[in-house]
């Protein structure tokens, strides 16, 4: 029962007491959006100008990203109202016409409106959620995923539904969701709080590294479209059931055990190997197994990526990181499809075993570069808009928080908490246990407040700060 209360009660940044229901309006963008672009993920099986339209649809959602690239950040709000108005608008034609050539061009439009929702919301997934509120969207876009298009699709009455009705509510309640935040925030993106400081360059940041992982991840989820194995034995419903069986390992691991998203990233590799590895062979149990596996590395692998992509960007404060990373979304979802379909379309030999060697590449490439990851990005703090609301005796804090305003600082979540403890006299060894972090990160952290503060030691902070009540 420990363990569970640990949800609750837990003092690091993933305790479910941060979760501001306030935000529910902005919460509700990202994974709406993701969510609707599933739900009309194949609106009709053709051919235009060569290229299929699933292949088409991607293509057009990767445009929408790289559409965000070149808005200015004071016009997102605006992007994202007309985005979501031609997304709803669109959905309401597809539902009322027949198939066709005139539908086929409406359902492109309409992923590409998607795309720009989800980039604008992925934005806002960044900037404006903190921690647990990221982790909690990422585990509603998974159960989704794990749920409806997997365990339940083939229930002939829950797709017609989900592909109706299910997409008019899911857009009804994301364009509700959108003009409350929109009118929350007076018709535009805020830019005079610290969550939203985006003028950065980013030099430093993990991003790039974390868009490497994530680029190998997207290939291996992409390289499993091309093993060609008996789809009868290998049930969608068995992948189902990974991906929910990766839900409940990531809560154990991240909420229950505190451990970090280094476990979740080894359990991807190891998983989608296994899964990969399974799907080679015509056996019933190995594809089924495989299924499975694969299911349980995918959900894993989206959840940590997505959730510290999320946290880095907010921590480099820098628009051209986000700017980046739609980069990556563009190049993934463009010439990634288009190039892949080419070069195998070409290639005499089985692509599934060109598609597993080139999963297997990527996987023990990672694995080298364990160590050089483990050091960058898995051992780094990404705390970010931190509520110590579980934290009473912290009784100096909100007179550092007014120290920061007062004085400009600048000071980061992180820095305010370990700037209060400083105060109270805790050592380095202590602040690393109450807040569950290494003494490394204690250090790092203090260097950069002494740095902000104009100070060389704690004796030049006592000195300045101690009688400040």
């Amino acid at each position: 029962m420990g363990y569970f209360r640990n949800l609750l009660n837990t003092r690091d940044e993933l305790s479910l007491r941060n979760f501001r229901w306030s935000k529910w309006a902005v919460f509700l963008i990202c994974p709406l959006s993701i969510i609707i672009g599933d739900l009309r993920y194949l609106d009709q099986e053709m051919t235009l100008l060569g290229i299929e339209s699933t292949s088409l649809m991607l293509i057009m959602y990767g445009m929408g990203w790289f559409v965000v690239m070149f808005i200015k950040k004071a016009n997102y709000a605006s992007a994202l109202r007309i985005a979501v108005i031609i997304s709803a608008i669109s959905i309401i034609f597809q539902l009322v016409m027949n198939q066709g050539i005139v539908r086929l061009w409406i359902f492109l439009l309409f992923h590409l409106a998607n795309g720009i929702c989800v980039a604008i919301g992925f934005y806002l997934f960044s900037f404006v959620l903190n921690n647990v509120e990221r982790f909690v969207a990422l585990l509603m876009i998974q159960i989704y995923y794990s749920l409806i298009p997997y365990m339940l699709w083939d229930i002939t009455a829950v797709a017609d539904f989900m592909k109706t009705y299910g997409s008019a509510i899911a857009i009804a309640v994301l364009l509700v969701s959108v003009f409350i935040y929109c009118y929350d925030t007076r018709m535009q993106m805020p830019t005079d709080t610290e969550s939203y400081r985006t003028d950065r360059k980013g030099e430093g940041s993990a991003v790039p590294l974390i868009l490497t992982i994530y680029v190998i991840y997207s290939i291996s989820n992409f390289m499993s479209l091309f093993l060609e194995y008996d789809y009868d034995l290998a049930v969608g419903y068995v992948y189902g059931l990974g991906m929910f069986i990766a839900n409940i390992l990531i809560v154990i691991i991240q909420l229950m055990f505190n451990k970090s998203a280094l476990h979740g990233w080894n359990l991807f590799l190891t998983f989608t190997l296994l899964g990969l590895a399974g799907l080679l062979f015509n056996n019933s149990i190995l594809i089924n197994g495989g299924s499975f596996a694969y299911g349980v590395g995918d959900g894993l692998g989206y959840i940590v990526i997505l959730y510290l992509l999320g946290g880095a960007i907010k921590r480099s404060e820098s628009l051209r990181m986000f700017r980046l990373t739609c980069l990556i979304y563009f190049i993934i979802y463009v010439p990634l499809v288009y190039g892949t379909d080419v070069i195998f379309a070409q290639i005499e030999l089985p692509s599934q075993y060109i598609a597993f060697a080139i999963v297997l590449i990527l996987i023990c490439l990672s694995m080298c570069f364990s160590p050089v990851l483990s050091k960058r990005l898995f051992s780094v703090d990404w705390t970010d808009d931190y509520h110590m609301i579980d934290m009473g005796k912290f009784e100096e804090l909100s007179t550092v928080v007014a120290v920061d305003t007062s004085e400009h600082l600048g000071l980061t979540p992180r820095e305010k908490q370990i700037f209060t403890l400083l105060l109270t006299e805790y050592s380095a060894k202590q602040i690393a246990i109450e807040l569950k972090i290494s003494i490394s990160t204690v250090n790092f952290h203090t260097a950069n407040l002494y740095r902000k503060l104009e100070i060389q030691s704690r004796t030049e902070l006592f000195a300045k700060y101690s009688g400040m009540k």
